[in-house]
């Protein structure tokens, strides 16, 4: 094979394996949502919005969230409080009954 044919051929190959991560990497973020189903338990899903309660307790801070309760366990300060703007990502969790998000990922919004 000549030089030319083998730079053109290397290129489509480039450019095709770059379309498919990209179609790939969009098909696996956590999917942004506003009520927790049931069919969502053991699924990742992403919630944004004001906080209208946070507390902590010995082990996690409990958030609630456009009417979510998010858990975050402890691994450091977090310097949150009611009317923070926040996007959380996480687990969709059963707990006593009802649905929470476990959160992987806590991101302020401004």
């Amino acid at each position: 094979m000549e030089n030319k044919t083998l730079i053109t051929l290397c290129l489509i190959i480039n450019i095709i394996g770059t379309i498919i991560l990209i179609i790939a990497t969009d098909s696996t973020l956590p999917e942004t949502t506003k009520k927790l189903l049931t069919s969502d338990i053991d699924k990742f899903k992403t919630i944004e919005g004001e906080i209208t309660s946070i507390r902590e307790t010995p082990g996690t801070y409990k958030i609630i969230l456009n009417n979510i309760d998010v858990t975050v366990f402890k691994t450091k300060k977090l310097n949150l409080k009611k009317g923070d703007l926040i996007k959380v990502v996480g687990k969709v969790q059963e707990n006593k009954n009802k649905l929470e998000i476990i959160a992987n990922k806590i991101l302020t919004l401004k």
